[in-house]
């Protein structure tokens, strides 16, 4: 389906106003990909991965080398819409790739050109929007659709185009944990019934546990290829380029390394689930139940209880009095205290972004109050640029609020609109892009050059430069690679103590709400469903499931090994306490043998 022979390609770099260079960030890639493989490709941020998926649908094309695609050369421009048609694509950010004003117009699209009769058309759209689950919402505009529903509807306008081969870059990075099975499945189901060629760029190591082959990639090579077992058998070579093996391989991993008999590598969970029940004897009835040692706790006693921030029965209706009338929030109510983490959790769709538009005023509630440091912000008296400043915004794709010509001048523009001198705001820019780890090398640079995970430290340093006391990030580490996941949330836990800010974290990442927050807001049917600490949350296995959010994998695990008689005293929602809690009852395997 693919070959491609020494890959090579560049891009310009400004490394001042006036001095440019060139970087290259495929460096040789030779590989080949037969058709009907399900490809999974792995690797840390700026590793050339989304470049690579470019020069497979020819938005790209090479400096150096050649890629064949089902036998065409990419570098022929007569076979240019040929390529184009074999290659389906799907990028990060659904809205760089949706156009129609609903839903199903956009994914007509691709059949509309390719002058399909209309009942054909129609057949084709529904197939599309019903493989992913967003047949309901046909005739809805794709501006009022949550981020995760619009990477479905672009998707399905993948699928109506009927190519031999689909790339999706990093399609789940946004979706709920429910909804990214469900998308997963579909296109696994593609993949073995259908026979089209997948092509998976993903983070989430555990999606690609099933694939026929994996390629690593790293500083513009490949650096490993090989099945799923032969992969995630190696976890130190993967953390040594910044990734990660899936959170059951690492369980198992740590389980086995003290002692407990399992296979290496494990990467299902049922297979974990079997492989510990069928050693059930070596486990020691447990004496006592053990009280929640969760150390997050100790935190709660030292924040000060003092709330910055009140939302009091807010609601919102997108369109409201017209057919596309829509109620997202109603009645929702909760405090934000001083120097706190809370997470906000929810299904795609579920109004969690809408929510947090209202907290620095880029929504106004229809209904209810919102109150900043005891003042009412709907007051017409009130400056809601105070309210701005205080409360700090980064989005869920951080491309959307920068705009500078450069790294130092998009982080410059709040300083220079609160008043600040040319000098000031520099200073207060360059502090805080140290801050975020971007060292002057960065500060000419284009951002729109610049990573995923690189982007998402401008958009932070742009908003801290403003000193605002809550920072509220929208999946602020979605479609990071480990490495740069734990860079980011080590830095807003530094950047909350440092400064006694809060942080109001949005996340479909279970794992990163139960390791990172004191609280957590579960959003669900408009309202405010669920609130408590990460372990009171995380509890609620059968409520979480119900709604599509679900739970922590370890979580999930523990529950599970509770029911077959392991002693385990509760469900864990970190990984260390999972090992922890298998490990105290675990006296070997000569009890059994």
């Amino acid at each position: 389906m693919i070959k491609m022979e020494h890959l090579i390609h560049r891009y310009t770099i400004w490394k001042s106003e006036t001095e440019k260079s060139k970087k290259t960030v495929l460096d040789g890639i030779s590989c080949d990909i037969p058709s009907g493989q399900f490809i999974g490709i792995l690797g840390p941020n700026g590793s050339g991965k989304s470049t690579l998926a470019k020069h497979m649908n020819v938005l790209l094309l090479p400096d150096e080398g050649t890629i064949w695609i089902d036998g065409k050369n990419t570098a022929d421009r007569e076979k240019l819409w040929e390529i184009r048609e074999e290659v389906g694509m799907v990028f990060q950010n659904p809205d760089n790739q949706i156009i129609g004003t609903s839903v199903e117009e956009d994914v007509a699209f691709g059949p509309e050109n390719r002058n399909l009769p209309s009942e054909e058309i129609q057949r084709t759209v529904e197939a599309s929007l019903n493989a992913v689950g967003m047949i309901h919402k046909r005739k809805t505009s794709p501006s009022y659709l949550s981020g995760g529903q619009k990477q479905r509807v672009a998707i399905a306008g993948a699928l109506a185009g009927n190519p031999s081969c689909i790339v999706l870059d990093e399609p789940t990075a946004m979706l709920d944990p429910q909804s990214r099975e469900e998308v997963l499945k579909v296109v696994q189901y593609l993949n073995k019934e259908k026979g089209i060629t997948i092509i998976w760029i993903t983070h989430h190591t555990e999606e690609v546990t099933e694939a026929d082959q994996i390629f690593l990639m790293d500083q513009g090579k490949i650096v490993k290829s090989g099945s799923p077992q032969e992969i995630f058998a190696q976890p130190e070579f993967l953390k040594s380029i910044k990734l990660e093996v899936p959170a059951i391989t690492e369980l198992s991993d740590r389980l086995r390394q003290n002692g407990i008999p399992l296979s290496n590598p494990i990467l299902r969970e049922d297979q974990l689930i079997a492989e510990i029940t069928n050693l059930k004897h070596g486990f020691a009835a447990r004496q006592n139940e053990r009280e929640n040692h969760q150390d997050r706790q100790k935190d709660q006693e030292n924040q000060n209880d003092q709330s910055i921030l009140e939302v009091k029965d807010i609601s919102f209706t997108y369109g409201k009095g017209t057919v596309n009338e829509c109620k997202v929030l109603e009645n929702i109510s909760f405090l934000i205290n001083e120097n706190e983490t809370v997470g906000i959790i929810g299904s795609s769709g579920a109004g969690k972004t809408t929510l947090i538009k209202h907290l620095n005023g880029l929504l106004k509630p229809q209904h209810g109050s919102i109150f900043f440091e005891g003042e009412n912000v709907n007051d017409k008296r009130y400056r809601i640029s105070k309210l701005r400043r205080g409360v700090g915004l980064v989005f869920q794709y951080p491309e959307q609020q920068l705009f500078g010509r450069t790294v130092l001048a998009d982080v410059c523009f709040g300083p220079l609109n609160l008043g600040s001198t040319k000098e000031e705001a520099e200073q207060s820019a360059k502090e805080c892009l140290r801050l975020v780890g971007m060292d002057e090398s960065y500060d000419y640079v284009s951002p729109f050059e610049l990573s995923g995970g690189q982007k998402r430290c401008v958009a932070i340093a742009g908003v801290l430069a403003m000193k605002p006391k809550i920072l509220v990030l929208d999946e602020p580490a979605a479609g990071l690679d480990p490495g740069s996941r734990l860079m980011i949330f080590d830095l807003l836990e530094r950047i909350r103590k440092e400064r006694n800010m809060a942080i109001v974290l949005v996340s479909h990442d279970m794992d990163e709400v139960a390791r990172y927050t004191d609280r957590v807001l579960v959003v669900h049917g408009q309202k405010l469903a669920l609130t408590g600490t990460p372990q009171e949350v995380f509890s609620q296995t059968k409520f979480l499931d119900e709604i599509g959010i679900g739970v922590p994998q370890v979580t999930s695990v523990t529950r599970r090994l509770m029911d077959e008689g392991i002693p385990v005293s509760h469900p864990a929602v970190t990984m260390e306490e999972a090992e922890q809690l298998l490990l105290e009852n675990w006296k070997g395997a000569d009890v059994y043998a």
